[in-house]
């Protein structure tokens, strides 16, 4: 953290963030396209905190992470925590953990203020892990112990604690109401300094690249899982110091120490370390320190804006309050006045750093030319002054006050901002000529290989989003044309009702079920056919899953829906196990069958000329409509019952008698239809999150709604479809090339 002072001029009190329309979100409304504006950090953190990517703000975090890190790396003693051995590795944790020792907290201390201060940190606890699997590390070891960490903070793993929704608990029983954490009003909450931001937005920023900073991403979760959190530890030490406090802060103070978490932090360091070379080690050590002082750094400027600030702004108001001046005309004592529930001098008691700002609005309520959206409504369910205007005497108190926060010797604000004050200008940063524009390729200029590549590689290539886009859009409106029309009959959009779409479902899977014919050796298809044909599949199969990669996202994860889809996104990538990753069991039956392929996410891959080119058609299709899962909530629920209902039935089951026969490894084809059982499996929670969804639109926008939506639903379901129609025209032309003429051909001329 930084010492720097900033100064205000006396008789001042700066409200930068709460001011005026200059600090507007800006978000153009076809933002896919990269044009994005932020004013401060706490813009951006409102535009993390949406799931859908866009390549301005994908820059403006790396540009962001780039500037706190350079920081530290230009500290001494911040860069050198660690050895850089393993046999020391964790002694040296432990070292580490003893050293985040904190000043204990002074009588003045408000345990309220930082439980409402605490609440960003504690509402998105560890965010910066929620893409840490996605299609490129996800079969990795190191992701898949990383994610295990996610879903269990997350509560959803077996007898895992959900720490975000016991951390409501806590302030529901503080009586602190807050707005849900992706809306605008929680971005810009009054009741929250901007160094209450920072660790969040920091997390965020590394969420958006966990290619780029997988070495500071660990070195950022050892940290937490170690406990190295000074804010938590200090709102633990100011409950002890409180006569009572609620059994849910408790509980929530009980579990912030998981050896779980430890463990499996550590595991994901010696994974990641086995896949380095001897050469790079050094560098990694040294990144994962600058992890973990990344992490100290902003924990810190929250426990030093509490400690300090809090103090100081508590000492002025003790001083004005409790003068003997004061103590002869208590009738006019400004702490008499009370606004949302509590005299102010409660406030200065209990949330000092939210105070300072409730006096500058005192004062100005009755100023007409004063308009401060987010405090009228943070005031809005009570009178501030209990119908009765201030007295002369009350606002001179008041602007006694106010000039004595502003003579202090730092920022009344926030002292410890000054990351927000550099850094005001990092979206002008992503492009100099035109700020937060950034350059595209015309989606014309893109082939199915190229967007496979790019979309794989995404931090290094952000402009490709806009082409991704508009390739989803262009086979959702080709489902739209055909859905009236499609052959057969009972994939046609019909009218939503649950009895409807629950008979609909059993019929697509009985006419599957009736097209079971026995076994009857030898497979039509050859051996050399059937390993042709797992070659080209590799592409879409190597990417498993990956529709759903972004489902978790932090504005997300408290929905049912993602709960739902992020149970069927673990199975598909191994649930904490890259054993059991199916892009993994993939690479198995590569191996198995010799068939030797560049690594999938090089430029290698996606030009290899044994592919044919509609071969990444799909899959391209599942990486460009799990960038936005926002915009296309409702199509990628419907995609992804497409995928659940495809594994059942004749088809699937065939398969694997048919490579049996061959020889050839099924494991692939049975793990699917294991789990894609209309029963319990994924089928079903994909048929639930429909009905669901549904139900949750019916309610809030009524029947209309309700079906326009289903139609979004369906016509992601026939994607599924038409996505791959030119695959599997082309398949079978080469197939009839290559194994029908050729070998008859070969036939002709052996003679």
């Amino acid at each position: 953290m930084s010492n720097k002072r900033i100064n205000t001029k006396p008789h001042r009190i700066r409200f930068s963030h709460l001011s005026t329309t200059d600090d507007r979100i800006q978000l153009h409304p076809d933002d896919h396209s990269q044009t994005f504006t932020v004013t401060s950090d706490r813009q951006l953190f409102y535009r993390l905190m949406h799931p859908d990517c866009s390549g301005s703000v994908l820059q403006a975090a790396k540009i962001r992470l780039d500037k706190q890190l350079s920081g530290i790396d230009h500290r001494a003693g911040q860069t050198n925590l660690l050895s850089g051995r393993l046999d020391k590795f964790e002694d040296e944790l432990l070292a580490l953990q003893n050293t985040t020792n904190i000043e204990s907290p002074t009588k003045a201390s408000s345990l309220r203020g930082a439980i409402r201060q605490y609440a960003p940190m504690a509402l998105l606890e560890a965010c910066w892990l929620q893409s840490i699997s996605n299609a490129t590390l996800a079969h990795t070891d190191t992701a898949a112990c990383l994610f295990q960490i996610y879903t269990n903070c997350l509560g959803y793993r077996p007898n895992s604690i959900k720490r975000v929704l016991l951390y409501r608990k806590v302030l529901d029983d503080f009586n602190i109401i807050l707005p849900e954490t992706h809306t605008h009003l929680f971005a810009l909450h009054p009741g929250f300094v901007d160094v209450a931001l920072n660790a969040p937005l920091t997390g965020l920023c590394l969420a958006q690249l966990p290619v780029t900073f997988l070495p500071e991403i660990l070195g950022f979760t050892l940290a937490y899982a170690f406990d190295l959190s000074k804010a938590l530890r200090l709102i633990e030490l100011m409950a002890q110091s409180t006569a009572v406090i609620p059994d849910s802060l408790q509980q929530y103070l009980h579990n912030s120490q998981n050896t779980d978490t430890n463990e499996l932090a550590l595991q994901a360091i010696h994974a990641f370390i086995e896949q380095q070379p001897a050469e790079q080690q050094s560098q990694f050590w040294y990144r994962l320190s600058l992890g973990i002082a990344l992490y100290s750094d902003v924990e810190g400027d929250l426990v030093n804006a509490l400690q300090q600030q809090s103090t100081k702004i508590q000492s002025v108001w003790r001083d004005l309050t409790h003068s003997e001046e004061q103590a002869s005309t208590k009738q006019t004592d400004a702490g008499d006045i009370n606004f949302c529930g509590n005299q102010l001098n409660d406030w200065f008691v209990n949330e000092p750093l939210v105070a300072v700002k409730f006096v500058k609005e005192i004062l100005n309520a009755d100023n007409p030319q004063h308009q401060n959206a987010e405090m009228s409504r943070f005031f809005s369910d009570s009178s501030v002054f209990e119908e009765r205007s201030l007295q002369e005497s009350e606002q001179c108190q008041l602007k006694q006050l106010a000039e004595r926060l502003a003579a202090l010797d730092t920022d009344t604000e926030t002292e410890f901002s000054d990351v927000n004050n550099q850094q005001t200008q990092y979206e002008q940063e992503v492009d100099q000529n035109q700020p937060g524009k950034i350059k595209q390729k015309p989606f014309n200029k893109y082939t199915s290989r190229q967007l496979y590549f790019e979309l794989l590689n995404l931090e290094s290539n952000p402009s490709c989003l806009h082409a991704g886009y508009q390739f989803v859009s262009k086979y959702l409106r080709k489902s739209q044309v055909v859905m009236q029309r499609i052959r057969p009959a009972h994939l046609r959009l019909i009218e939503f009702s649950h009895t409807g779409f629950d008979q609909q479902i059993k019929t697509i899977y009985q006419v599957e079920a009736s097209q079971h014919r026995e076994f009857i050796a030898p497979p039509k298809i050859s051996r050399e056919a059937y390993l042709w044909g797992i070659e080209q599949f590799a592409p879409v199969l190597l990417v498993d899953g990956s529709w759903l990669q972004n489902i978790a996202k932090a504005g997300n994860h408290q929905h049912v829906i993602c709960r739902y889809l992020l149970r069927i996104y673990a199975d598909e990538i191994g649930d904490g196990r890259s054993d059991w990753n199916h892009a993994n069991v993939y690479r198995q039956l590569l191996q198995s069958t010799k068939i030797q392929l560049p690594e999938f996410t090089s430029e290698e891959f996606s030009q290899h000329r044994g592919f044919i080119d509609s071969a990444f058609d799909l899959p391209v299709f599942f990486l460009a409509i799990s960038q936005f899962p926002s915009s296309f909530e409702a199509e990628t629920i419907g995609l992804n019952l497409a995928i659940e209902l495809s594994g059942l039935g004749s088809t699937y089951s065939r398969l694997v008698e048919e490579l049996k026969y061959w020889e050839i490894d099924p494991t692939i084809v049975s793990l699917h239809l294991s789990i894609d059982n209309l029963a319990t499996g994924h089928a079903a929670l994909a048929h639930d999150a429909v009905v669901v969804y549904l139900d949750q639109i019916l309610n809030i926008s009524g029947y209309a709604e309700m079906q326009k939506h289903w139609q979004r639903i369906w016509t992601g379901y026939l994607a599924l479809q038409i996505v791959p129609a030119g695959f599997k025209r082309a398949l079978i032309w080469n197939y009839f090339k290559h194994f029908i003429v050729m070998r008859n051909l070969n036939k002709i001329l052996s003679f």
